[in-house]
């Protein structure tokens, strides 16, 4: 299990692949994790009515999620003033961590929506639903 140390936050991530980098944000929302792609949110029993991008573009791309800051395996403080803002920042802090200076990234929910807004440095380029 990788952990990338943030100052206020422990954040677990995975990259799976090779190619060029892909950021993924797994379903969830404020609780988005990896481990919902492998599993339905609601029915932790049955698998998800979705694919699993971590397996399923490894082939083409280098793949990369991570769950959100206490979310799955990931910890970390969160305060009153912590918004889209804080979890964009760690999804740039992680690619900055593993050098990817450039990635395309889904855009589909919440989190991939409001990480390219609140983003300094938006995607290169958006994969699209």
């Amino acid at each position: 299990m990788a952990i990338f140390t943030r100052p206020d936050a422990e954040i677990h991530y995975e990259v799976h692949g090779s190619g060029y980098p892909l950021l993924l944000f797994a379903p969830g929302g404020l609780r988005s994790q990896l481990e919902f792609w492998r599993h339905s949110p609601s029915n932790p029993a049955a698998p998800p009515p979705w694919m699993n991008p971590m397996v399923d573009l490894a082939g083409r791309f280098t793949v990369i999620g991570m769950d959100q800051r206490n979310a799955g395996n990931s910890r970390g403080t969160v305060t009153s003033t912590h918004g889209w803002h804080t979890y964009a920042s760690d999804h740039l802090a992680l690619m900055d961590h593993l050098a990817r200076t450039r990635s395309a990234c889904t855009r589909t929910g919440t989190p991939g929506t409001k990480r390219s807004a609140a983003s300094p440095r938006p995607c290169w380029r958006a994969i699209p639903r």
